[in-house]
């Protein structure tokens, strides 16, 4: 190794020792609930999302329903919440996405089996 490679190492890790390793920033996104019994369905849910760790002022949520397009369903500013009505199924995807349409987070609904019923 020459000696400028091995001053820049050397400046390189002074620079991260210096500076420390943060973590990027990411945005919040819960899907509340994201598992329900299959016996449940189709059933009201709640998405809170904050991208302010990112710098955003604004932001979307699209919803992926099964057999159907994408839909934006709600939008505003870079917190907030929605709830949405009894239509939610297992496989109903919630996307959070920038204005430009960055994808920045993504939850899915999931189900258990229903206690006592025949799946095969």
């Amino acid at each position: 190794m020459r000696a400028t490679t091995k001053l820049f190492a050397a400046w390189v890790l002074a620079m991260v020792a210096l500076t420390g390793c943060k973590p990027a920033p990411k945005a919040i996104f819960v899907l509340e609930p994201s598992v329900v019994s299959s016996c449940q369905q189709p059933i009201a849910t709640r998405v809170r999302w904050d991208v302010s760790p990112l710098g955003l002022k604004y932001a979307e949520v699209v919803v992926h329903n099964v057999g159907r397009r994408p839909k934006r369903w709600v939008g505003g500013d870079a917190k907030g919440d929605a709830v949405s009505g009894p239509w939610a199924h297992d496989g109903y995807t919630v996307v959070l996405k920038s204005l430009n349409g960055v994808v920045l987070a993504t939850r899915t609904l999931t189900t258990t089996p229903c206690p006592g019923s025949d799946w095969l």
